[in-house]
């Protein structure tokens, strides 16, 4: 499997490299772009099937790829990776198949290249893309998003049976 890796954080983009090389044998060729302009011309170049996105980089979010890709080539898989939690809804609604906050750990890498591996494997790259282009012309969220251990974990609202209050924080119950 093809993988771009873009951030403007040389440090960031050669852990991440290591962890990929160390711990998964799908990944077979590593490329790098240092902004996101870059890394558009490395993914027309490469055309990868899955690609490591910063969203805070200097002139361009990553969250802005969606303005620099033509539809026919956005046949990949975006996992982004970012020290900001904030961002971590917008980054969904646009289909990422996982956020990974900064640092990054191997077991957290490891399992959000498998979790792109199985997507690719059953063709739903395309309407993935379709869910990003109706994601961005909505004007509402779907889903709620929970600070977890590993990062952000998001829930459908209609998911949720109970909000139940305990103590400084809040029981979530689903289906």
């Amino acid at each position: 499997m093809k993988v771009i890796i873009i951030d403007d954080e040389p440090k960031a983009r050669r852990l991440l490299r290591v962890i990929l090389e160390e711990n998964c044998p799908a990944v077979s060729h590593i490329e790098e772009a240092a902004d996101l302009l870059a890394g558009v011309e490395r993914i027309k170049a490469e055309r990868p099937a899955l690609v490591f996105l910063d969203i805070r980089m200097p002139e361009h979010s990553g969250l802005e790829i969606v303005d620099f890709i033509d539809r026919e080539q956005f046949d990949f898989e975006l996992i982004f990776t970012t020290a900001h939690h904030d961002y971590a809804l917008q980054a969904f609604e646009l289909s990422a198949v996982s956020y990974l906050l900064k640092p990054v750990r191997p077991r957290q890498v490891r399992e959000a290249v498998e979790k792109a591996r199985r997507i690719i494997d059953k063709g739903q790259i395309h309407q993935k893309l379709e869910q990003l282009r109706q994601a961005l012309s909505a004007t509402s969220f779907g889903k709620l998003a929970l600070p977890v251990a590993e990062g952000i974990h998001f829930v459908a609202f209609d998911e949720v049976i109970l909000l139940k209050a305990n103590g400084m924080y809040t029981q979530v119950c689903t289906r």
